[in-house]
């Protein structure tokens, strides 16, 4: 009765960073795509495409690969409320509203699991009530950052279970039976951070990938293999097929897009390194991040989280000096926080430099998520040192203190009346949305420079006299066409029916496929002089096809192994 009643006042105090979602408002945010990712969401899964990858509307009205590349998971959860009924803003608005309360539960339970119901419930306070938190949300509309934040503290617990006792490794059936709890964890954690924010999702694979360095060097000291290791390399493993289906694409067919814009002009992040006084406090704003220290929005961590997070810190060494004892996760709960801090500031800028793929974050002040759970899961070395009475006196008093500061943060910076059309009207789409966002267009694909531009553009068919539109779901397009036969000299004409070059597409002519061909671009299809059938439809390509197949059997291994693989398991030795 009384965990039922902390996880209601979690939900209830959890809904504080979240109330001006609930106004019959709208606010205006940096990245002002939400509705329309998830009207796009919601079209293409009403037109069967499972899962998604091509949006029909959007890339300028010549569709657009956004979920081939773009983490899904979040619209996945905005679309099933526009599909039960709601209009895309609010659907957009109820996830993001989602988003924010998974971080107050999922640290809940980390929170919990290191250091018992009380402690869990004021880190989860301290961890969905950090400003940055408000950052993502009512300045950056960060919709997928805001998600990998929420399950961080899940991907963290699944790394505690699996580290939190010795394993013997007996046999890999057994291994694994012994290790349920921190395998599906770890992997239910790695994969919808995943599958909520490529960038963060790259920073988890880094984190990863030094845990398993760490491993095999250990193992290696040792000259004996470690379970724990092996057990964290299986989660990756089945993360990583798991997520197959999305991954695999969006690393191996971005070479066809202009993704690497992402890393040039405003986004180099050499441009955007945080200085240490703005951690500490930095004016609190809706703009945008500029080199060096005049930013239009905040990066503070939270004085009292920081305050609290220290006296962790002290905490611990006066448990080592009386006691001479140490909690296993403490040391690397303390350089985790501290390296990503560094991270984020100019003096790290040889680290970027080196190691691959670190460009992509482009915002050093992205590390800002790891800083807070770092700092978060720090001050329970403090909590945990307090007696019963002062830990509820403590924890009381933080909790409020920590409310009355930081709940100001949770609120956009004004408030407008909005119509869905904003965000769904094809001319919003075709052009106002779209030119938001358009890295994954072909490389060779020119921007208009205005919505006139774009509309002689896609007035303009070819050598077309008349086109009609027979279907027009985002994968599959049916015309029925008069093609010009004025030119006696010329037998073969060019029909180019607005849609971007994608590996996949396919076009039939009467009935009959005929090679595509590219122009800036855009498809064009050779074509004979007349009125004929035409049909265009996006098919998986071999890459896609692996994906899903890896995907949809790493599935399968994972509900067998952690639901229906059973044996006598063995004892396991737990760690202090």
């Amino acid at each position: 009765m009384n965990k039922l009643l902390i996880l209601i006042g979690l939900l209830i105090l959890g809904f504080g960073t979240v109330l001006p979602l609930f106004h019959p408002s709208y606010f205006p945010m940096h990245d002002d795509t939400q509705p329309a990712r998830v009207y796009e969401m919601t079209t293409a899964l009403r037109s069967g495409q499972f899962p998604v990858r091509w949006v029909g509307d959007l890339g300028y009205g010549y569709g657009y690969p956004l979920f081939n590349f773009y983490a899904p998971f979040p619209y996945y959860v905005g679309a099933l409320f526009q599909l039960v009924g709601f209009d895309p803003v609010s659907s957009a608005k109820l996830m993001m509203g989602i988003g924010m309360l998974i971080a107050t539960f999922t640290m809940f339970f980390l929170g919990k699991r290191l250091g018992g119901v009380i402690i869990g419930f004021v880190s989860a306070i301290l961890y969905s009530y950090a400003p940055y938190h408000a950052v993502d949300l009512f300045v950056r509309g960060a919709v997928g950052e805001l998600f990998a934040y929420a399950f961080i503290p899940l991907f963290l617990l699944g790394i505690y279970e699996l580290y939190s006792r010795k394993i013997k490794i007996q046999s890999l059936k057994m291994l694994i039976i012994n290790c349920r709890t921190g395998i599906g964890t770890t992997i239910m954690g790695l994969a919808l951070i995943l599958l909520s924010h490529n960038i963060l999702g790259m920073v988890a694979l880094y984190i990863v990938t030094l845990l398993l360095i760490i491993g095999v060097l250990m193992s290696l000291v040792r000259r004996r293999l470690d379970g724990r290791l092996v057990a964290l390399l299986i989660s990756t493993v089945l993360t990583l097929g798991l997520t197959s289906f999305f991954i695999l694409p969006a690393y191996l067919e971005k070479g066809i897009t202009k993704v690497d814009t992402l890393i040039t002009g405003g986004s180099i992040y050499s441009d955007h390194f945080v200085e240490p006084f703005q951690l500490w406090d930095s004016p609190w704003g809706f703009g945008g991040s500029v080199p060096g220290s005049y930013d239009g929005l905040s990066y503070k961590i939270g004085k009292l989280l920081v305050v609290v997070a220290v006296m962790g810190i002290f905490a611990l060494i006066i448990r080592i000096v009386k006691r001479g004892s140490i909690l296993f996760w403490e040391i690397p709960a303390i350089v985790f926080t501290l390296l990503s801090l560094f991270l984020t500031l100019s003096y790290s800028e040889y680290i970027w430099n080196f190691i691959p793929g670190f460009s992509y974050i482009q915002y050093p002040w992205r590390l800002l998520v790891l800083v807070i759970a770092g700092c978060t899961i720090m001050t329970i070395s403090w909590f945990r040192l307090l007696q019963k009475t002062l830990l509820y006196v403590a924890s009381f008093g933080i909790v409020i203190t920590y409310l009355i500061f930081n709940l100001k943060y949770f609120q956009p910076q004004t408030e407008i009346p909005y119509a869905n059309l904003d965000y769904t009207s094809k001319q919003s789409l075709e052009y106002k949305i779209s030119k938001i966002s358009d890295e994954y267009m072909p490389k060779n694909f020119i921007p208009p420079s205005s919505n006139d531009e774009l509309q002689t553009r896609l007035s303009n068919y070819g050598d077309v006299l008349d086109v009609q539109v027979v279907k027009d779901v985002p994968t599959r397009k049916i015309y029925q066409i008069t093609v010009d036969n004025s030119d006696v000299l010329s037998d073969v004409k060019i029909f180019r029916p607005h849609i971007a070059v994608f590996p996949g597409w396919i076009g039939m002519v009467d009935n009959h496929e005929v090679s595509l061909k590219e122009y800036q671009g855009e498809i064009e299809l050779p074509i004979s002089a007349g009125i004929h059938h035409v049909e265009l439809v996006l098919k998986n390509t071999l890459i896609r096809q692996v994906g899903n197949a890896i995907s949809l059997l790493t599935l399968f291994l994972i509900v067998y192994g952690l639901f229906f693989l059973s044996s006598k398991a063995y004892e396991t030795t737990k760690l202090r």
